[in-house]
């Protein structure tokens, strides 16, 4: 059974009205409670909850700090509509150039829409597809990241910590860093930034 419990702000304080620490009790006290009662029933299930359950919801248009004057900003989008939404929203906010940095998340999803990614992240004059987050799967050549950067016109790939500072190389100050997808990109962005 998988268990998704929104803490996003707009779930927090127009639905709930509570505080993030409020919410995540609610999340370990669902938790809790679900184990008990199957335990209780002498049932076995097995129980998930969504990684943004607890972290990362934040991550819509998140502005999440600097690096060498570009501003970092990170959206969770990773689907092909969601990403198109966010280059929306970041063009309206970012002065200078957009640098995207984009984590496909799952070999699957970006080999079942992988058209559909080509599409949207087409719209981006600089990009990068960074490796992909494979979650649960295992290696799939046709829904690897390296393959849909082969797909797009002018768009880097890049595996490291160390290529995303290169690719960024060519941003000056005043230019915008969207960070993109429900992986580890976030946190690797995150870090660019504590430790620049």
């Amino acid at each position: 059974v998988h268990v998704y419990n929104s803490t996003s702000v707009a779930q927090r304080e127009q639905v709930f009205k509570k505080d993030k620490a409020a919410i995540l009790k609610i999340a370990v006290e669902g938790a809790k409670l679900l184990k008990q009662l199957t335990d209780e029933a002498g049932a076995k299930y097995r129980f998930e909850y969504s990684p943004e359950s607890f972290s990362g919801t934040e991550r819509r248009m998140e502005h999440i700090g600097g690096y060498r004057g570009i501003e970092f900003i990170a959206d969770y989008a990773h689907h092909p509509a969601e990403i198109a939404s966010a280059l929306v929203a970041v063009r309206e906010i970012a002065q200078g150039n957009i640098f995207v940095i984009f984590q496909p998340h799952t070999y699957s999803r970006t080999k079942n829409l992988f058209d559909r990614f080509v599409q949207s992240l087409s719209q981006c004059e600089n990009l990068m597809i960074y490796r992909t987050f494979a979650a649960r799967e295992y290696f799939d050549a046709e829904g690897s990241a390296l393959t849909l950067a082969d797909g797009i016109e002018g768009a880097a790939y890049g595996e490291s910590v160390e290529d995303i500072k290169k690719f960024l190389s060519r941003a000056k100050t005043g230019d915008t860093a969207l960070f993109l997808g429900a992986g580890d990109i976030y946190f690797i962005a995150k870090d660019i930034v504590k430790n620049s």
